[in-house]
């Protein structure tokens, strides 16, 4: 939408702002880049206003509630921000020396980057990556945790084999330096440990003096630990997130089906407690919402007739929003082992049902 472009371009201008100041040595932005900030800042004003009438109670309690006071935070700090821009413009000595009032603009200014969550909460595909990357914490957490302990341990035998030879060498030799730069405490073991899986510092460097200082066993004990940081460790990282990325996938496609489903029955006589019939069924086929509800369920607009059958549960000629719903998010994706059970279980008793039948007969 229009509001999503004017976001994004206002990203890019304090973007601009920023490269300009810094390559020109300048102490605040451009008139023309401020006057067009000014004029980004009235429309968002503007619109929020409208949404904010149109809505009245609702705008706050309604559906997307959150959105709208997210809108209204980030556009209220684009305010105060425009007026401490505007107080300070006419005097750059002012801004030049007092770091704190300059400090708050420009803190105001990234806050008001935030708003760019809109955007890409509007995209489907990033907005499955952020959703991911939420739901993915505790366990990034937890395998964080496991990594430092592994580190932790194998930093302490080094830092104990290390500290008994450095014992044995003089302070100011060229062995002693070497060591204590990379395991000169368990904190600098740590860190370079670290380093040394996530390619911070090439692995030789730190392999080299152990094996020259110590004993040769050192290089397959720190191979060892390489390859199991980086084939165990590092790619339970990455089965974690994709994982996530799978059900975070699974479950914003239903949540998308069911809001489609959802605005079609809003769009009829009655909204939610309406009954659709298969004229009205049919000629919704065209709609968006129709469209994105067939596609995610797999089927073709030409077995219409077909679905509406299988989403008319009772056999009245009318399907519900409750039948609509649930019959979306039972065709949805492959049968599961419970439905098949059910289905079993169905033929069962008709099998029951038909032998009772044919020796009442007989």
């Amino acid at each position: 939408s229009a509001v999503c472009l004017l976001i994004f371009l206002n990203s890019v201008i304090l973007g601009v702002q920023t490269d300009l100041i810094a390559q020109q040595n300048l102490t605040r932005a451009p008139t023309e880049l401020l006057a067009l900030e000014g004029i980004m800042c009235v429309f968002f004003v503007a619109e929020l206003a409208l949404r904010a009438s149109v809505y009245k109670w609702r705008f706050f309690q309604g559906s997307g509630w959150h959105w709208n006071v997210f809108d209204t935070v980030i556009i209220a700090v684009q305010v105060i921000e425009q007026i401490m821009t505007a107080i300070f413009a006419g005097d750059s000595d002012v801004v030049v020396n007092n770091f704190s009032a300059t400090r708050v603009i420009r803190t105001l200014k990234l806050i008001r980057l935030l708003r760019i969550a809109r955007v890409l909460h509007v995209i489907g595909e990033l907005r499955i990556l952020i959703i991911s990357i939420v739901n993915s914490v505790k366990s990034l957490f937890w395998t964080v945790v496991l990594l430092m302990f592994m580190i932790y341990t194998f930093s302490i035998y080094l830092t104990q084999m290390v500290t008994e030879r450095r014992n044995v060498l003089l302070p100011d030799s060229e062995e002693a330096t070497v060591l204590d730069r990379h395991f000169g405490s368990l904190g600098t073991t740590m860190l370079s440990m670290f380093m040394a899986i996530t390619a911070g510092i090439d692995w030789q460097e730190l392999c080299k003096p152990l094996m020259e200082q110590i004993s040769p066993v050192m290089a397959p004990l720190f191979a060892i630990y390489i390859a199991f940081s980086l084939l165990a460790m590092l790619n339970v990282v990455t089965g974690v997130f994709v994982e996530s990325v799978l059900k975070s996938q699974a479950t914003d496609r239903d949540l998308f089906m069911v809001s489609n489903a959802r605005e079609l029955f809003q769009s009829l006589d009655g909204g939610m407690r309406a009954h659709m019939t298969w004229e009205t069924f049919e000629s919704k086929l065209d709609a968006p919402q129709m469209q994105a509800f067939l596609k995610a369920i797999d089927v073709d607009p030409s077995e219409a007739r077909g679905l509406f059958k299988l989403l008319d549960l009772d056999g009245s000629g009318e399907v519900s929003a409750d039948e609509f719903l649930n019959g979306a998010l039972r065709l949805r994706g492959a049968a599961k082992a419970l439905d098949v059970a059910l289905l079993i279980q169905e033929v069962r008793n008709i099998e029951r049902q038909m032998r009772q039948v044919t020796v009442h007969l007989s």
